[in-house]
């Protein structure tokens, strides 16, 4: 099955999955471009699922548009897996879904270094649970190959990384057991209206942000 193939299959099983739980999705895309978001709209009826997309590229659109904290990018650097958690919450707060993927790395040529070559891609996965509050899966990758090849290694793995997580929530509810892997996955909370606050910013006094 070449690339392509693969990404449509995942995309179409990634649907099914998330109307099988009554769960949307939300993606927070840098070197990916927006792939994934892509991916799945290819999928027939994905209204039903994909809730919105958020291709922040630059460190000022991870800030401003998912309300990263600029010292954690100054601290970690925009590819980590703390940006990455910190993004995929981002995404579940600006959204209605209860289900999100985050994504930053290196496709290349250039950017990278010793400690992070060209191929390093950190992915976050993110869920609401029944008390509102998220939980949250991050993981780094290293991928061979061009840029076009990083890319596409990346919009695989978050597809199949999204399919995996419904997969042990979908067991959990099966079992009656609502942990795993030593995190509560607990259940999907309904969509609301009202804007969930990103727990970054929650403790602040004002809810709002200057933009720059």
């Amino acid at each position: 099955m070449n690339d392509a193939a693969l990404i449509a299959r995942l995309a179409a099983e990634l649907g099914a999955a998330l109307q099988a739980q009554l769960a949307t999705l939300a993606t927070a895309e840098s070197c990916t471009g927006g792939g994934i978001g892509y991916a799945v709209t290819q999928v027939a009826g994905s209204s039903a699922w994909f809730e919105r997309g958020f291709i922040t590229y630059s460190n000022e659109a991870k800030e401003q548009l998912l309300d990263v904290p600029s010292a954690l990018i100054a601290r970690h650097g925009a590819v980590s897996e703390a940006v990455a958690r910190a993004m995929a919450l981002g995404a579940l707060a600006r959204s209605r879904a209860q289900i999100a993927v985050s994504v930053t790395g290196i496709a290349g040529p250039g950017g990278g270094s010793r400690v992070k070559p060209v191929g390093t891609v950190c992915f976050g996965f993110a869920r609401t649970a029944r008390d509102d509050a998220p939980h949250v899966t991050t993981l780094t990758r290293r991928f061979d190959g061009d840029r076009a090849a990083v890319r596409t290694q990346s919009i695989i793995a978050a597809l199949q990384g999204l399919i995996d997580l419904l997969q042990i929530k979908g067991d959990a509810t099966a079992s009656g057991d609502c942990a795993t892997h030593g995190t509560n996955v607990g259940t999907f909370a309904a969509p609301r209206r009202a804007r969930r606050p990103h727990p970054y910013v929650a403790a602040r006094s004002t809810p709002s942000r200057s933009r720059r």
